[in-house]
């Protein structure tokens, strides 16, 4: 980044400001990536005890396999529907 470059704060991400000849907008310097993002996936609310999310959350933590819970929850459920 040069000396004119202006960064937006979040409440602005969607306008942009010119200084000199740049024009900096927040969604070109970082663009969407993740699930959220991503039409492949959709949101699922679903209840389960605050117990066995904890546990459920330590143990991913412990084991150290780089998945998260919702990668979990779809590895089991593709693996229920081959069934």
């Amino acid at each position: 980044m040069t000396a004119k470059t202006k960064i937006l704060p979040r409440g602005d991400a969607k306008k942009a400001s010119t200084v000199g000849t740049e024009r900096i907008d927040r969604r070109t310097i970082k663009p969407k990536t993740g699930k959220s993002s991503n039409p492949e996936f959709v949101s699922q609310m679903t209840y389960i005890r605050e117990t066995t999310k904890k546990a459920v959350q330590k143990r991913l933590i412990d084991e150290d396999s780089g998945m998260d819970f919702s990668e979990l929850v779809e590895s089991l459920l593709a693996k229920w529907l081959k069934q």
